[in-house]
């Protein structure tokens, strides 16, 4: 018999927990007015665009550029809900803003989290919207 996250003592709960983690699927659907296939479309979209950045951030070498790179960055995931990798981006605008530079640690960080939801929405099977 397959092991399930019942017979591991995981309530569903506890896995809907984890999954608004990475991306806050209320939010998501509000933002979808409730269409699942609006919202599978919408973080489809979402993730293609966030693997275009990431790519750019990680080229980026000027100041004006990155600034655009990482407000777009932002707007776009809290729009989908994806509100850790939004307060990432946020903190590194500020890093960059105060001290005019931004660290490879800051964009490794980002680059980090950016992989992180996008693994997160290619495990979103569409049925469970």
């Amino acid at each position: 018999m397959a092991a399930t996250a019942k017979s591991y003592g995981v309530s569903g709960q506890y896995l809907q927990e984890q999954s608004d983690r990475l991306i806050d699927r209320g939010h998501l659907t509000g933002q979808c007015l409730g269409d699942p296939g609006l919202e599978v479309e919408v973080l489809r979209n979402f993730d293609a665009m966030i693997a275009t950045y990431a790519k750019r951030l990680k080229q980026a070498t000027r100041r004006e550029d990155l600034m655009v790179l990482l407000h777009t960055v932002r707007g776009a995931a809290a729009g989908v809900g994806a509100n850790p990798l939004a307060k990432r981006v946020r903190e590194a605008e500020h890093e960059l803003a105060q001290s005019g530079t931004l660290g490879s640690e800051s964009i490794l960080e980002i680059t980090h989290a950016i992989e992180e939801v996008r693994v997160h929405i290619s495990e979103l099977a569409p049925e469970e919207f």
